[in-house]
């Protein structure tokens, strides 16, 4: 929405005999080039039936916000976005549209049939998906409470050597290292089986940039049930107690 779509307005106004819409797609709405990439889209001579494309309800208030503020920041030079913001969440790939067999899976993944598998699937970075400390440490007061039964955690996403080296810090911390399978950097065909092997899938978020929740939808097409932060876009696809169960998340004053 911010790298493209303004200069493709420019290029279709100069070019094109005839008009037609523009559209650009909102991602992550918290870099700090946000406010320009907003200033940029506001001076664009952008046409009423051009759209920026949210992915949820939530990133469409973060979009409004960008551009109003552009706007009063601005105001002497009379910019404005006049063109249209729709909302149209995201779809998964057709390949999660079946499951993969529960057993065959477990067996791939070395897991046993009777275990109870928490899957937490995503990118493995502290600053920029959600901090492993409290997520853990909440594992293995589970784990420790549930002594007679046999849990397995899995974590599976992309992480750098330092994040990597991270968790498993966290892990032996936590005493749960032995009952935690990691799948780092893992192969794109190995995610259809992490979520078919898992009982429940868990995301407790914590970061700004979470517009959606592709994954919280993966994981409820293979049928899984779902953990998630009640934050930004997670909030818009889980309906507490009805498809999933929604963490309250509470965000801290500062003077």
């Amino acid at each position: 929405w911010g790298f493209f779509f303004p200069g493709l307005i420019y290029l279709r106004n100069i070019h094109s005999p005839r008009p037609f819409p523009i559209t650009g797609v909102t991602h992550s709405l918290n870099a700090k080039e946000a406010s320009f990439h907003a200033l940029k889209v506001c001076m664009a001579p952008v046409l009423p039936f051009d759209s920026v494309v949210c992915t949820s309800g939530c990133g469409k208030k973060v979009l409004k916000n960008l551009f109003k503020a552009t706007e009063n920041n601005f105001s002497r030079m009379k910019i404005k976005y006049r063109g249209r913001m729709d909302v149209i969440p995201l779809g998964i790939d057709d390949d999660h549209r079946t499951s993969p067999d529960r057993r065959q899976s477990r067996k791939l993944l070395g897991i046993d049939n009777d275990s109870f598998v928490i899957l937490s699937l995503g990118r493995l970075s502290s600053d920029k998906k959600m901090d492993f400390m409290p997520f853990l440490a909440a594992m293995s007061r589970f784990m420790k409470k549930n002594k007679d039964k046999k849990i397995t955690l899995i974590i599976a996403g992309g992480a750098d050597s330092y994040e990597e080296k991270l968790i498993k810090e966290l892990l032996r911390e936590n005493q749960i290292e032995e009952t935690t399978k990691l799948f780092v950097n893992f192969e794109d065909n190995k995610k259809r089986f992490l979520y078919s092997a898992a009982d429940i899938y868990t995301a407790p978020i914590d970061n700004l940039q979470e517009t959606f929740g592709l994954s919280v939808v993966e994981a409820m097409a293979h049928g899984c049930a779902v953990v998630v932060s009640d934050f930004n876009g997670y909030s818009e696809i889980v309906d507490h107690d009805i498809n999933g169960i929604k963490v309250p998340t509470f965000w801290a004053d500062v003077t």
